[in-house]
């Protein structure tokens, strides 16, 4: 494609967009006279906003034309700054949460969601979403949109928590463990932060659901880098969440019911974001080895071969039956990967249901979390083989008389019998429906 060719395209492609900049040009203006009209009761968010409005009407403007087109990842930056302000400067109002909230949101979306991703040049084709050697495509809505819909509920759920901690609602409701979420949003592990940690919890909810949004049907290859930003906002969070599990009745003493639930929503968002990382880190390797540079690849994606698109159309038209229907290409739900899970859930719940504490009890509290967290991961059928992890957690629980002292008999043969079901539960492999592009022979 020859530069006039391009720059015919980029001026094609902005002409389409331009709503998109008087949009967030408007949410300038919205900003600027939300805080010259209401009290924030607070200077400093006072002039945030009013700073903020006026870079976005600026910025907006500049990048009506086409040479500042790129100004619009600095809109999507205040977008996010926007996101994470009003807990920065704890906004004494729900009005200024809520606002600078959509507004945010809506940012982000104007700015880049929409308009998509700036290229060098046109985005190679193909006949074919679906990656090399796969039998379903991992980008596809009906992969991305569980996981978009699991992102808003585990946001809902955390601004909600967040609303209790800013001051905005007196009391928070727990539906199992009563006080319990009031004693955890109040302790001193949650005071440690330096802004409300549900409010943190809720801003990535929120940047995971739009990430969830960017991107069409073969972002797998066209957009990499943003694949790769949404399986690190994903999945390094939904197993450090197992962290935040294990803290609460260690370090509080307490359990939280609306905590442990969204942790749940985070955990299970990780086998579902796992085939897409899996299929963009198989096509940059087999980019970099065809010999095309990395980095290019890894910003600007780029095409498959027309002999692949042909296995691709084949593979897919095959499919994977009923899966495919419900949305869980990919995922397979064992019974015994079902049963693991259930059985780390007990092994977090047997102390108090046994009635011991100490040592033994927080070493439950870890093990059952880490056997939750390898099962769920397991679900996913490119990561089966993380079951076998378990398998050193339940050794350690069979060997664990030799090294727990002064417990109750219950205790520790509650231990050993879990740690032998553990091991016998987490040896066989599930049947893998799907294939993954050559790496169903590494799955065990």
């Amino acid at each position: 494609m020859t530069e006039l060719e391009l720059i015919k395209l980029q001026d094609e492609r902005l002409s389409k967009v331009k709503w998109c900049y008087f949009a967030s040009i408007l949410i300038g203006v919205w900003l600027i006279f939300n805080a010259l009209s209401f009290s924030s009761g607070s200077s400093f968010i006072f002039y945030d906003n009013l700073i903020s409005g006026s870079a976005i009407v600026l910025l907006g403007a500049l990048s009506l034309q086409r040479k500042f087109d790129w100004l619009r990842w600095f809109l999507g930056a205040i977008g996010c700054w926007l996101l994470v302000a009003p807990l920065v400067f704890w906004a004494p109002t729900a009005q200024v949460y809520d606002s600078n909230t959509l507004a945010g949101a809506l940012l982000i979306t104007f700015s880049f969601l929409l308009p998509g991703m700036p290229r060098k040049a046109a985005p190679e084709s193909s006949d074919t979403d679906v990656p090399p050697g796969w039998s379903f495509n991992p980008s596809s809505w009906q992969q991305r949109g569980p996981l978009i819909a699991l992102a808003f509920v585990g946001f809902f759920c955390a601004r909600y928590l967040a609303s209790f901690q800013l001051g905005y609602i007196d009391t928070v409701w727990d539906p199992f463990f009563g006080s319990g979420t009031r004693n955890i949003l109040t302790s001193d592990v949650s005071h440690a932060f330096p802004v409300s940690d549900a409010g943190l919890g809720a801003f990535s909810y929120m940047i995971d659901a739009l990430a969830g949004f960017a991107g069409g049907r073969d972002r797998w290859r066209t957009m990499p880098w943003m694949v790769v930003l949404f399986g690190l906002l994903i999945i390094p969070p939904g197993i450090t969440s197992v962290t935040l599990v294990i803290l609460q009745p260690v370090a509080v003493g307490a359990w939280c019911g609306i905590c442990l639930f969204t942790s749940a929503v985070m955990l299970i968002m990780v086998p579902l974001a796992f085939d897409e990382i899996v299929a963009t880190l198989q096509y940059l390797y087999k980019a970099k080895k065809s010999g095309k540079k990395f980095w290019t690849v890894f910003w600007f994606g780029g095409g498959v071969e027309a002999e692949s698109a042909a296995e691709n159309l084949e593979a897919e038209e095959s499919g994977i039956g009923i899966w495919r229907i419900l949305g869980g290409a990919g995922v397979t739900l064992q019974w015994t990967l079902v049963a693991s899970f259930f059985l780390g859930a007990w092994m977090m719940s047997a102390p108090a249901l046994l009635g011991f504490a100490g040592v033994a009890a927080n070493f439950d509290y870890f093990t059952g979390a880490l056997v939750v967290t390898f099962s769920i991961t397991a679900m996913a059928e490119v990561s089966h083989s993380a079951r076998l992890l378990n398998i050193p957690i339940a050794i350690a629980l069979i060997i664990s008389p030799l090294f727990i002292q002064s417990v109750t008999v219950i205790a520790l043969a509650n231990q050993v019998c879990a740690g032998i079901i553990l091991v016998l539960i987490s040896i066989p492999r599930a049947k893998i429906n799907a294939r993954f592009g050559g790496l169903n022979k590494y799955i065990y």
